[in-house]
């Protein structure tokens, strides 16, 4: 996302609306996670879900218009609450978009923070991540291994990787970002 799109996006303001780019902490602050709410709708099998499942099959990056359809409802929501929006914008388009739909429902960003990690670190996290799909909840083999090999601490039910946790797919995706992202 270039430096004038975030710029944009970061008028100062009384509640903390916050853009996380990068990996996400855990800051006493509802997050909203663009591909946790991504997962929940192609599990419930909404119109979002359905379209988001050939999306994520094929490896590709999520149209614009379906992050908003998706986004768009979850910070109307918490119009009035402290939010950390994580994994969304990923483009100078979707950075647009949103920034045009905060305008207008006057929900102003505080705050834009840009993590850089580097890909191959970004990579082996993908590698090394098993979810508990029921909940969401997420280990990583390297620094949040579950207690037991393979099984949820909570509820002991087995842990699943996802089908878009690998090699090919992470590859098509970072290009995607890349040739959406940069400067030509």
């Amino acid at each position: 996302m270039s430096r004038r799109a975030m710029q944009a996006m970061a008028p100062a303001q009384q509640r903390l609306r916050m853009l996380m780019m990068g990996c996400p902490r855990q800051l006493g602050v509802h997050v909203l996670t663009a591909g946790d709410m991504l997962r929940w709708h192609v599990r419930h099998g909404t119109d979002v879900g359905r379209e988001a499942d050939r999306v994520i099959r094929a490896g590709s990056l999520m149209p614009d218009t379906t992050m908003m359809r998706l986004i768009g409802p979850a910070l109307l929501q918490r119009h009035d609450k402290d939010w950390i929006l994580d994994g969304f914008p990923r483009t100078d388009a979707q950075a647009q978009r949103l920034h045009e739909f905060l305008e207008a429902e006057h929900m102003p960003l505080s705050l834009v923070v840009h993590l850089i990690v580097p890909e191959d670190v970004i990579l082996q996290r993908i590698l090394e991540r098993w979810t508990h799909m029921p909940s969401g909840r997420v280990y990583n083999l390297s620094f949040n291994p579950p207690k037991r090999a393979g099984l949820d601490d909570v509820t002991g039910e087995p842990l699943e990787k996802r089908d878009d946790d690998n090699p090919a797919t992470f590859k098509r995706r970072i290009d995607s970002y890349h040739a959406q992202t940069e400067s030509r």
